[in-house]
């Protein structure tokens, strides 16, 4: 196996013990997506009506799958495993050794080609399974996949700041993006009350931390209160990633008041954090992830199984937000004969957001970034939630060569919030300040947006949003001022084609950035 990112650079020791997954086939996965359609619906009788994950039992594996994948690891001596609450996927320990002998490939040590610290043992050549295993498995997570380090651009405002505004954190110099006028271009003035029942999550992986004392620090500089993460699940270092310091610091400086969940995974692997959400019993009902890779860069029985997730989150009412990606068309992979679609921006199970900036100093214009990532999927279909909206741009829009792209494909970003470019979002990293931009910026402000909007449903006995996108596109329809539209803007990024922003919904932004003050009244 190979990867544009990581180089070979030795062979681990055989006694070296990972980590692999095996997903077991699921059964009745078309009666999940049933439900899932029917609970994320605002006009169906079943919209809201969320399952456990008790409930979940009815996609357990057949009894001969299950067998086949026991024999498999007792043949091979694995005495480390731990199974999911339906036994759809079996974690496992093993040595270099046993992995190599039960899936006949090689294992090699992968280094990436920029982060040097960042090192990964993965299959050198193919993996393999006996007839009967495969049969009863979809995919094993953990040898072959090699994940994309996603990286927040830093940067400095592109305009004087003689000229700009004054900023509103005392540590930032203007002009930057701060919480304060996030609230007032998305018209956010609600309080959350003291017994919300609202959440929301950032997700973090290798090696992004945050650092408490700079959470603290920018609530203060920023006129904010104080308010510590509610919950740390899988660890923290007291060190700060660029990533990470982002994420929590703006999902938390836009949802004041809304307990907020730093969920941090060792090894980077959207299967293990979405799984390990929806068996979570009280997991927070909103998650912002700024990272993925190309459609092409994943396997499609990963993608699907990764989807089958996706639609767990949604009938346990969880919503799950993307960032789709800095790379506008191009994606992770750069320029070519065809875009390159996100995944999981362009699955048809998550809510995928793009990147605005403003329009010079003008606080009440913004216009679609040239790195917004959108586009069309080469692997799923257009969901009818969006076929409404998409037809309306395709017909009206000027169209790169339809070569490059698949007219039926499922479009994103359904969203967009500003993205830090020309004016940069100030953070407070290692007790300093700098200035970042990118879909990571966007992504935890929608995040936080909705989690306010679920504050003021959960208050009033009305469900939270869980998958979000059936209740965005009805909105756009029937009161299309709940967002603001984006009408500037091309996602070409470094390439001759990208799609246009024009009104309405369009591939760089979605349906526009958030009103609060509609989405939270309807």
């Amino acid at each position: 196996m190979s990867s544009r990112l990581y180089s070979l650079s030795g062979q681990p020791l055989p006694e070296t013990e990972i980590r692999l997954f095996i997903a077991i086939k699921q059964q009745n996965v078309d009666v999940l997506e049933s439900y899932f359609w029917k609970v994320s619906d605002p006009d169906n009788s079943e919209y809201g009506k969320y399952l456990t994950v008790e409930q979940l039992e009815f996609l357990r594996p057949k009894a001969e799958h299950l067998r086949a994948v026991s024999s498999f690891l007792e043949e091979h001596e694995v005495t480390k495993i731990e199974y999911s609450p339906n036994q759809d996927l079996a974690k496992i320990r093993v040595t270099v050794s046993q992995a190599e002998r039960m899936f006949s490939t090689q294992l090699g040590i992968f280094v990436h080609n920029e982060k040097s610290n960042v090192k990964l043992i993965r299959a050198t050549t193919h993996y393999y399974l006996p007839q009967s295993v495969a049969a009863a498995v979809d995919f094993v997570e953990g040898l072959n996949r090699f994940p994309r380090i996603n990286s927040v651009t830093p940067m400095k405002s592109m305009i004087n700041a003689s000229e700009a505004w004054p900023t509103d954190c005392s540590g930032c110099s203007a002009p930057h993006i701060t919480p304060n006028i996030l609230k007032e271009r998305y018209k956010i003035s609600h309080k959350v009350s003291s017994n919300t029942k609202s959440t929301v999550a950032v997700a973090e992986f290798e090696g992004q931390y945050y650092k408490p004392t700079d959470l603290a620090q920018f609530q203060k500089d920023c006129g904010l209160p104080n308010q510590p993460v509610a919950k740390i699940v899988g660890g923290n270092q007291n060190s700060a990633g660029i990533e990470s310091t982002l994420d929590i610091e703006y999902v938390m400086g836009v949802a004041v008041g809304v307990p907020a969940w730093f969920w941090y995974l060792e090894e980077y692997s959207l299967y293990d954090w979405i799984l390990a959400v929806v068996q979570t019993n009280d997991a927070p009902l909103v998650h912002s992830v700024s990272y993925g890779n190309d459609e092409v860069q994943n396997d499609y029985q990963y993608m699907l199984r990764t989807n089958t997730e996706f639609q767990k989150s949604g009938v346990r009412g969880i919503s799950v937000l993307f960032a789709s990606g800095d790379q506008g068309v191009d994606g992770r992979s750069g320029p070519g004969a065809r875009f390159h679609p996100d995944f999981p921006g362009a699955s048809p199970y998550i809510t995928a957001v793009g990147a605005t900036e403003f329009e010079g100093q003008n606080r009440e214009v913004e216009i679609g970034t040239i790195w917004s990532g959108g586009g069309f999927s080469d692997t799923f279909a257009r969901p009818s939630y969006q076929e409404t909206a998409v037809n309306n741009y395709l017909s009206k829009a000027k169209l790169p060569p339809q070569s490059y792209w698949n007219r039926t494909g499922r479009a994103y970003p359904d969203i967009a919030a500003h993205g830090g470019n020309v004016i940069p979002y100030c953070i407070l990293l290692n007790n300093q300040w700098q200035g970042v931009a990118g879909t990571s910026a966007s992504c935890p402000v929608v995040a936080a947006v909705i989690a306010l909007i679920n504050d003021v449903r959960l208050s009033s006995g009305k469900p939270a949003l869980g998958f979000l996108n059936p209740f965005l596109y009805k909105t756009l329809a029937s009161n299309p001022k709940a967002f603001n539209d984006i009408v500037q803007g091309n996602n070409k990024y470094s390439g001759q084609y990208g799609f246009d922003a024009i009104a309405g919904w369009d591939p760089v932004t979605g349906a526009g950035t958030p009103n609060f003050a509609v989405l939270s009244g309807l």
